[in-house]
Formats: C-alpha cells, sequence, structure tokens
C-alpha cells in the first residue's frame, strides 16, 4: 500500500510540476505571441510612414525638376525675344530664330498646360498675362507691325523676368 501511495505521491508531483510546466510555457507562449503582433504592428506603422515620406519626397523631386524646366523653358524664350530683336535691328534673316522661338513657346505651353492644375497653380495670373503677349507678340510679327513688335516684346521681357523670378523663389522656398 506504501508503494501505492508513494507512486500515487510522485504521480502527483509529477502532475504539478507538468502543470507548472504547461502554465510557464503557455504564457511564456502568449507573451511571445504578443511581442511578435506588436512588432508587426509597429513594423507595419514604420512601413506606412516610410511610404508617405516616399511619396512625398517623389513628388517633391517631380516638382522641382518641374520648375527647373519651366525656368529653362523661359530662359531660352527670352533668349529667343533678344535674338529676334538683335537680327531685325541688324537687318538680318530673323526666320530661325523665330522657328526657334515657336518651338520654346510650344513646349512651355505643353508644360504648363499639363500641371496647370497641380504644380504650377501658383502661376496662373502672371500665366495668363504671358500668354495674352505672346500671342500678341505673334499676331505683331505675322502683321509685320515692327513698332508696336519692340514694345511687346519688352513687355514680354518684363513678365518673362518676372515669371522666372516666381520660378525661382519657389524653388528656394
Amino acid at each position: 500500500m506504501e508503494t501505492i501511495r508513494l507512486l500515487l505521491d510522485i504521480s502527483i508531483i509529477l502532475l504539478a510540476l507538468y502543470w507548472l510546466f504547461i502554465k510557464s510555457y503557455t504564457a511564456e507562449k502568449g507573451k511571445n505571441l504578443a511581442t511578435k503582433e506588436d512588432i508587426k504592428e509597429i513594423t507595419d506603422k514604420i512601413e506606412a510612414v516610410k511610404l508617405e515620406y516616399f511619396k512625398k519626397l517623389e513628388s517633391s523631386k517631380l516638382e522641382i525638376e518641374l520648375h527647373n524646366e519651366l525656368y529653362g523653358e523661359l530662359s531660352k524664350l527670352k533668349n529667343c525675344i533678344i535674338g529676334i530683336d538683335k537680327l531685325s535691328n541688324n537687318g538680318l534673316n530673323v526666320e530661325p530664330k523665330w522657328n526657334e522661338f515657336i518651338e520654346v513657346k510650344d513646349r512651355l505651353e505643353i508644360i504648363l498646360i499639363n500641371h496647370a492644375q497641380t504644380y504650377f497653380s501658383c502661376y496662373k495670373d502672371i500665366g495668363i498675362k504671358f500668354e495674352q503677349l505672346i500671342n500678341e507678340l505673334i499676331l505683331c510679327i505675322q502683321k509685320k507691325e515692327s513698332t508696336k513688335y519692340l514694345s511687346i516684346a519688352n513687355q514680354l521681357l518684363l513678365v518673362l523676368d518676372e515669371f522666372k523670378q516666381e520660378v525661382y523663389n519657389h524653388l528656394k522656398g
């Protein structure tokens, strides 16, 4: 009988140890699972923030590239107007410079139209003035109104400088 009692006591002790082991094992397992879930949640948040900043960075890069392109085209247009004026004053053929002017103007219009509602919405007012003067300048040249051409060309040069300054300020901003 003592053997049975000894076996029973040993069984109870083993069962108690097993139960304590299982309890601590499951508690540790639960902690590990909670830690993994916490890490996953934190990782997901970090990745979301990274993605948001990446999108903002790419958008800023695109905006800077577009503003640089706009600034470059405005500079080319100004050089064309000055070139046409110099050629005209010297009685030389302005047609090649005029063709270059039209190409640059067309590229500028495409740039401004494609991004008018996004990156270039800040230039709406000066863009309207700029477009009006370009159209007037084209009409003057087509009608061969040289006296009016000089006045409009000078106004356009001033607006180009103002436009370039606004783009430059925006880039510095």
